[in-house]
């Protein structure tokens, strides 16, 4: 973490990418958690949860195939962008759902499967820090885990 202060200190756009991505990767991990407690309030939760388990990462390999094609070939903030919005308006679906009348069985296993089609986007999308980014003197580009 120390190697990335210095960049988040001077490049407020790679702050901005940074402090972004961190957000979306807590909010993958709440939007997994809260699909699970909803397959598990319904009838038979424990055995769908499995189901769910396939839905969210079954098509994560569809979707990172996908992702390299449309980053290869589109500007990736607005892919970013766009990935962003359309999973917002995914998880959105469920308390829609439930401010109109109820959530059906079904729509979690659905938001799960376009979550993970769409998971490889950020993933793919967010850039590690280039080798004009490093600290002089290093040979390799800083991770997390760096001293």
């Amino acid at each position: 973490m120390s190697t990335y202060l210095p960049l988040l200190r001077s490049r407020p756009d790679f702050r901005r990418l940074w402090l972004g991505a961190s957000v979306s990767v807590m909010g993958d991990s709440m939007t997994y958690i809260a699909l699970s407690w909803l397959v598990l309030a319904q009838r038979d939760g424990t055995a769908k949860l499995g189901v769910l388990a396939v839905c969210y990462t079954a098509p994560v390999l569809i979707g990172g195939l996908a992702a390299g094609f449309v980053l290869d070939r589109f500007d990736k903030r607005t892919v970013l962008i766009v990935d962003n919005v359309l999973r917002g308006a995914t998880v959105a679906s469920i308390p829609i759902a439930a401010a109109v009348g109820g959530v059906p069985e079904w729509l979690p296993f659905l938001v799960a499967a376009v979550y993970g089609l769409l998971k490889m986007v950020p993933m793919a999308a967010v850039p590690r820090p280039s080798p004009t980014s490093w600290p002089r003197g290093s040979a390799t580009p800083p991770t997390p885990w760096s001293p």
